[in-house]
Order: structure tokens, then C-alpha cells, then sequence
């Protein structure tokens, strides 16, 4: 059995987690896919313990445990072979609420990137999300949020990095795949079974990201709708407001404004200033989860690092001036200090994963 929270009072994200917040569209997906494999949908409910008849409610909300609860039942019967991407390519963009809504309307892609960022947490708050706008690309990272075991991460990472994929098919009008996945963890067997649906996927690597080709991530949206869209940032909005008080989803906001722009990275003066509190609040509330500006903005750092490291032909020097560092020299000596290689041998062994053997197709990454 995959390991997952058991009580409220094992993790601070505890009360998130068995409080209704998500679709009841995610379990009746999940459940589709249960019965396609074989399983009997009135055990899987018994085990995962929740009543059947709250899915006739096309607008009810259940707990994320119900849902994690039978993604391990899934699991435990029948493997992974590729759970997350069936879910992914099984939930459409209107079943993500607010968000999903306001996405719909946006009228271009740096508007959607930026409505991910504001209100990710809106929707799902097990995963972290956060962008990084580089002039070559744009590449969306995920973080995951909850003590959770590795296979029940890699179903929750692989659906997420699907919809992300699945919602920009459809907003740009396009079947043809876009990008590249980048996946944590050797190549797995069931992965040519989605070869003709997915991105490119590069294995082995150190984060899960979808990076979009800079000439898509910019792109004009054919499907804005201004006032539909100030109406679901409204909800957003308020739905944001209902857990702003949240410590966790603090942090997440903390997270998502580190993003990487043309002077750096925002100041802990200029975040506690965006985020309306202190600076003295803001060292309190990220106190509480062990954590500090710097620390999340070292994170913020080499997440960046990798992206321009596995995504670029940029000179090292440069990237690590882009990153803030006053010389190539220290940016090597951090970077090693946190991923145990210099940047020039992780390039090199990032370059490999665009084989043949090590990914779904022989194209090399750009």
C-alpha cells in the first residue's frame, strides 16, 4: 500500500486534506478507470470509504482522501501503468471549477501562466505549482506538498503535467503535442502507450516541469472572453479569500512569486508587501513550516538553474548571472553543494536523456 496521511494531525495540509475541496468529477473519473482495469466500482467505494451517492451531485466537492484512497486501491490491484496520464487525458478543462474557467477565457498564454500562479491553490494544494518565464521558454515546475509515497506522487505529477498539457491543446487549437515533460525517475514500461498523445517525455530528471517553446508560450488566445473572465477571477478570488488565513497556503503564495524576472527575484520586503503583512508576519508564518524566505528562494534557484541548465545553450556564466550570482564560480559551488554535480556535468548528463533510449522518441530537446 502506497503511504499517505492517515489523520488531520500528521501533517499541517491535514485539514485541507479531509475537508471536501475537490470536483466530485476527479473520483467519478478515477472510478471510470477502476472499472476499465477490471475492479468492482461498489468495493473500490466501500475501501476508499465514502457514499456512492454524493457523486449524483454534478456540483459536489469531496475530501482529497477519497480520491487518494482510490487512486491506492487502483495501485495495489492493478499497478501503475500509467494511472496518471488516463486521468490527465480523461478530465476535460471545464472540470477544474473557477480556474479551469477563468483559463478558458484568458486571452493570451502569459495571462493563463499568470492565473496559474495566482490562484494554483484555488484548485490543488498536495502539489505546488510555479512558472519560470525564460526568453527560450516557459517552464511550469511542481512541487509536491504532502508526505506522500513515491508511486502516488509519480500518479499525481504525470495527471498534472497531463491536464496542464491537455488545457493548452485546447486553448491554442491544436492536436499536436507541444513541449516536453520532464519526469522524475528511470523510464517507465508503460510509457509508449501515450507516445502518440503526450509531449516528448525526458526522464531521469531532477524536477517534474512541462517547458512550452517560447513561440507557443506566447501566443494570443482565440477563445478570450473579458467579461467571463472577470467573473471567474472574482470567484477565485473569493474562493482564495475563504483560505488566505491557511498557513500552507501561505507558503504556496510565497513560492509562486518567487519566479525568476529580468532583475532576479522579488526581495523578502518586496513579497511580504505583495502578500499584505509584515515582514516580522511573514518570517512567523514561514517559521511555522520550518522554512525561510531564503531557503524557499534558494529552492526557487536551482529549480530555475535546471530549467536554464536542461532547456538553454546559454553559457554557464550567464546563467549564473541570470540567476543573481556575482560570478560562474559561486553558481558551481552551490550548485554542487545541492545536486552534487557542477553545472557543466549536469548539462552533460541532462544532454544524454535526449537519446533514443532514454526518451519516448529519437528527436533531441529542441
Amino acid at each position: 500500500m502506497t503511504s499517505m496521511p492517515q489523520s488531520t494531525g500528521q501533517h499541517p495540509l491535514g485539514i485541507w486534506f479531509f475537508k471536501p475541496h475537490i470536483p466530485a468529477i476527479y473520483v467519478k473519473t478515477v472510478l471510470a478507470i477502476g472499472r476499465e482495469r477490471g475492479l468492482d466500482e461498489n468495493e473500490l467505494i466501500a475501501k476508499a470509504g465514502f457514499d456512492k451517492r454524493i457523486l449524483e451531485d454534478p456540483a459536489a466537492r469531496v475530501p482529497p482522501v477519497v480520491q487518494m484512497n482510490l487512486i491506492n486501491q487502483i495501485l495495489e490491484h492493478t499497478g501503475n501503468n500509467g494511472l496518471g496520464f488516463e486521468i490527465g487525458l480523461s478530465l476535460p478543462l471545464t472540470s477544474h471549477g473557477s480556474l479551469g474557467m477563468a483559463i478558458m477565457c484568458a486571452s493570451s498564454m502569459p495571462e493563463v501562466f499568470d492565473l496559474l500562479s495566482r490562484f494554483w491553490t484555488v484548485q490543488e494544494r498536495a502539489v505546488n505549482l510555479s512558472v519560470s518565464s525564460l526568453p527560450e521558454h516557459t517552464c511550469v515546475s511542481l512541487h509536491i506538498n504532502l508526505p506522500l509515497g513515491t508511486e502516488i506522487q509519480r500518479v499525481y505529477f504525470e495527471c498534472i503535467l497531463t491536464v496542464l498539457f491537455r488545457s493548452l491543446q485546447m486553448l491554442i487549437g491544436t492536436e499536436k503535442p507541444t513541449g516536453h515533460f520532464f519526469l522524475r525517475g528511470e523510464l517507465q514500461n508503460y510509457v509508449p502507450r501515450f507516445a502518440d498523445r503526450l509531449p516528448a517525455m525526458l526522464h531521469d530528471s531532477t524536477v517534474w516541469q512541462y517547458c512550452i517553446p517560447a513561440d507557443v508560450a506566447n501566443k494570443k488566445l482565440p477563445m478570450s472572453n473579458p467579461p467571463v473572465l472577470a467573473l471567474a477571477v472574482q470567484q477565485c478570488e473569493r474562493e482564495l479569500a475563504l483560505i488566505s488565513g491557511d498557513s500552507s497556503h501561505f507558503l504556496a503564495q510565497v513560492q509562486q512569486m518567487l519566479t525568476l524576472g529580468e532583475s532576479g527575484y522579488p526581495s523578502q520586503n518586496e513579497v511580504a508587501v505583495k502578500l499584505g503583512v509584515s515582514l516580522r508576519t511573514m518570517r512567523r508564518k514561514l517559521d511555522f513550516w520550518q522554512t525561510s524566505y531564503r531557503e524557499l528562494r534558494d529552492m526557487a534557484c536551482l529549480r530555475d538553474a535546471i530549467c536554464l541548465l536542461d532547456t538553454t545553450d546559454l553559457p554557464i556564466q550567464q546563467i549564473a548571472y541570470r540567476l543573481g550570482y556575482a560570478s560562474s564560480g559561486n553558481f558551481a559551488r552551490v550548485f554542487r553543494q545541492q545536486t552534487g554535480q557542477t553545472p557543466k556535468a549536469y548539462r552533460l548528463s541532462s544532454n544524454q536523456l535526449a537519446r533514443p533510449n532514454k526518451s519516448r522518441n529519437s528527436e533531441g530537446f529542441l
